[in-house]
């Protein structure tokens, strides 16, 4: 926009559009003169708006408090370790009992292949050689060895009080009888084929318990009935 001005007169406002007007100056013969303002958009930067937050902000959405940061709700690290720390636990408790579990359960499987057969097919010589070879026992000959028949059940009671009372050398002892039949090696080698002789017999047992379970049955002890 240009403007003449006129002498005596003073110059016209130009009504205000929120644009910046600056002074133009024009040369002619007499010198320069005024002509006027030349519109300049000025620079400025909004103002910000503040930002106003929620009453509700403050409310507890989990179990996990949180803190307001004007952007997003964020876990208190404190809080974490609190909820975590009990599945930790878990785990390092899992990681210590585990092997111990696995050496009790070890040593019951090993006590049911070596001495319990809970449905004998008869009690003679063929029987023990064909249980002690199944039983992986010739390798080398197995001298003797007791199959327990009946109820596994009732063979682990032993070692509690249900069915079973101390006996020498931290030994447990039955106090109901089973029926047994234990096999002797009659081969003059350890080395197989392996062969056996059968004597089955109704008597108590006793055996060795570990952490309640029976992991060793006692050949050489056999007890009269309590």
């Amino acid at each position: 926009m240009r403007l003449s001005l006129s002498p005596g007169r003073n110059p016209p406002v130009p009504p205000r559009t929120g644009v910046a007007l600056t002074p133009a100056l024009e040369a002619g013969p007499g010198g320069k003169r005024l002509l006027g303002e030349v519109g300049r958009r000025p620079n400025y930067k909004k103002p910000r708006t503040p930002t106003l937050l929620h009453p509700s902000a403050s409310l507890h959405f989990s179990r996990l408090d949180v803190v307001v940061t004007g952007k997003k709700r964020e876990p208190l690290l404190e809080d974490m370790v609190m909820v975590l720390s009990p599945l930790f636990l878990v785990f390092m408790l899992d990681l210590v009992l585990t092997p111990q579990t696995l050496a009790q359960n070890d040593g019951y499987r090993g006590f049911l292949r070596k001495h319990y057969d809970p449905s004998p097919a008869g009690h003679d010589d063929r029987y023990c050689n064909t249980m002690m070879e199944r039983r992986n026992m010739t390798r080398p000959c197995k001298d003797t060895n007791t199959f327990v028949h009946g109820n596994s059940d009732d063979i682990r009671a032993i070692c509690g009080d249900s069915n079973g009372e101390p006996y020498r050398d931290g030994l447990r002892r039955s106090r109901s009888p089973f029926q047994v039949t234990t096999c002797k090696h009659i081969g003059g080698s350890t080395r197989p084929p392996c062969r056996y002789r059968a004597f089955k017999a109704n008597r108590v047992i006793v055996i060795r318990c570990r952490d309640g379970f029976p992991v060793h049955f006692e050949e050489n002890s056999i007890p009269p009935r309590p």
